[in-house]
């Protein structure tokens, strides 16, 4: 339970606890908070002080207004806690209605389905290019020099792109072979797949990526720059770049994460850090949880 809920939860209790307490007893809880102002070490025995004292009826009755007081006060506590946690999902209602707007589910369009299939087939390219050569080279036999890779690889991509590529072929092989962080488009939230035609030969193509909770890597912006080659008559990529994300994902696109986790989820709630999924099968012992500001499930 989350900090705003407890609170509200101990507000509700004492109020309740208070109250029932003055409807029960009202004399009673007056002679005890009045031994207590007293200064008597025992509550009975200050109690019987006080009605034998002149002064009994005075200290009572200012006991009882304080104990009024202090249920008032809790009282318009709780209701600032209850507006606080309103504003709070109002809020968060008018942000998703704005990315609504936006279109962050929108369909793909015409141009970015052809371009989204260029890139993946480019990626799917290099990888062919270099996977049998980097195989044998990982596991300690003869492989062919980078040099020798570089006309093929020049058909998928820029001059710029080779040094990166080169340097995990040479130190890293058996990278190639699991390519995550090398190629993106395998794990891209397609929704917020995005086109920009700078000119007629350059374009960026932008997607997010959720996280991983296996390695606790967060979501990523990732964008690709794009340049098209009149000799070939082709697209080639001519760079990559990823930036980190904080609360990338609304509601609606994580429904839609979690709807390709290979098992059928249904949302049951959130909190401030969280949105919260339950398996269908129920026999589960399990939930997941989304974490917002990171952008990755994991089991709960």
């Amino acid at each position: 339970m989350k900090r705003s809920t407890t609170l509200l939860f101990i507000g509700a209790m004492l109020i309740f606890m208070t109250g029932c307490g003055a409807e029960r007893n009202e004399e009673h809880s007056a002679r005890s908070v009045s031994s207590i102002v007293s200064g008597s070490e025992d509550g009975t025995r200050g109690a019987a002080n006080h009605s034998s004292s002149p002064q009994a009826g005075d200290s009572e009755g200012e006991a009882a207004k304080l104990l009024v007081q202090e249920r008032g006060q809790m009282q318009a506590h709780v209701a600032e806690l209850q507006l606080k946690q309103e504003q709070f999902l109002l809020d968060r209602m008018q942000r998703e209605r704005v990315q609504r707007e936006r279109g962050a589910l929108r369909p793909t369009t015409g141009e970015e389905e052809t371009f989204l299939n260029t890139l993946r087939e480019l990626e799917e390219d290099i990888l062919q290019a270099l996977i049998a050569e980097a195989e044998t080279k990982a596991l300690g036999g003869e492989a062919a020099d980078f040099g020798e890779l570089k006309p093929e690889l020049l058909r998928y991509m820029t001059e710029d792109m080779l040094g990166m590529w080169e340097h995990v072929y040479d130190k890293y092989p058996g990278w190639i072979m699991e390519p995550a962080g090398l190629v993106y488009t395998w794990a891209m939230f397609q929704p917020s797949f995005r086109i920009e035609r700078q000119s007629k030969e350059r374009a960026s193509a932008t997607f997010k990526i959720n996280g991983d909770y296996h390695v606790f890597d967060g979501a990523k912006l990732v964008t690709y720059g794009l340049l098209y080659c009149d000799e070939n008559e082709a697209w080639r990529i001519d760079s990559v770049e990823e930036e980190p994300l904080l609360y990338a994902f609304t509601l609606e696109e994580v429904t839609s994460i979690m709807d390709r986790i290979g098992e059928d989820v249904d949302y049951t709630g959130e909190d401030i850090d969280y949105y919260y999924f339950k398996p269908e099968d129920e026999a589960a012992q399990y939930t997941y949880k989304f974490h917002k500001k990171d952008g990755y499930y994991d089991i709960n």
